[in-house]
């Protein structure tokens, strides 16, 4: 029997992932032994409390709650690690999962595998309107431009990826290296699937769609034009923005020579803005 331990992180959204742990015990396949790492980032709105009620299956992990998504996950999976599981499973609690999502996922990865792990297989998520919303990533001529693999009837391959979905084995992730929780929030799910990528292994982007789950907004963010300048510089240095320093780091690691230039060019637009007194 594989063991696959499902990595997750939460914060304030008790319902969400109660049910998206809820949805992925319920369909766990035969010879499966499913259990999960939930990084709990100091809710206040009883999601610890709710998840342990799931059972011993689930083991909740509290951590700060001045820490995000990569900070989170990294801790999760330096956790489910010591369980020495066959597999890992990166999920997001805000997901509506499919039915069938967790057996269709693992049948992909070992389709691709075929005996062996340098594999990671993403499921992706479509949004209410139908179309793809996260997944794989196809990168153009330079890694700030990207577009996302539309999942077909066959399995696909992407250079990068986002962490809504994704399955690879233990050993695997062990020899890529961990997941960067030195992100903070962003950065750290292309970074990882772009590590992957550099070592040979093949990511999959796994047919047809795997749940639900809406794009965040740009509004209130530093991508908001109706936002002032000052109000853009605000958000695109915080955590959820484009931090300055986590940015540097992923670009100085897959950016190229041009990687300052690139870095550069977004806090540039701002900065001319404020100048301009706009």
């Amino acid at each position: 029997m594989r063991h696959v331990v499902v990595l997750i992180a939460s914060h304030n959204r008790r319902n969400l992932t109660v049910r998206a742990l809820q949805q992925l015990e319920g369909q766990t396949p035969v010879g499966i032994r499913l259990s999960a790492v939930l990084v709990d980032c100091g809710s206040t709105d009883g999601t610890a409390a709710a998840c342990e009620d799931l059972g011993d299956w689930v083991q909740v992990v509290r951590a700060p709650s001045n820490y995000f998504w990569a900070e989170a996950m990294s801790m999760a999976e330096r956790v489910a690690q010591e369980k020495s599981p066959d597999l890992l499973l990166w999920a997001n609690d805000d997901v509506a999962f499919d039915p069938d999502a967790l057996p269709r996922l693992l049948q992909c990865y070992d389709d691709a595998a075929s005996g062996n792990d340098d594999v990671v297989a993403i499921g992706s998520m479509r949004d209410l309107a139908g179309g793809v919303s996260y997944g794989g990533i196809l990168f153009r001529k330079r890694i700030s431009r990207w577009e996302h693999v539309i999942p077909g009837s066959t399995a696909s391959h992407a250079q990068a990826a986002n962490g809504n979905f994704l399955l690879c084995s233990s050993a695997f992730a062990d020899r890529v290296g961990g997941i960067d929780g030195a992100f903070g929030h962003s950065f750290a799910d292309f970074d990882w699937t772009i590590r992957a990528s550099k070592t040979g292994a093949v990511v999959i982007v796994a047919p047809g769609y795997y749940g639900v789950c809406n794009r965040n907004s740009l509004r209130g963010t530093y991508r908001d034009p109706g936002l002032s300048a000052k109000e853009q510089w605000k958000h695109i240095c915080s955590k959820k923005g484009l931090p300055l320093v986590p940015n540097a780091r992923f670009l100085f690691r897959h950016g190229g020579p041009a990687w300052p230039v690139i870095w550069a060019k977004p806090y540039a637009k701002i900065l001319l803005r404020l100048a301009s007194g706009k």
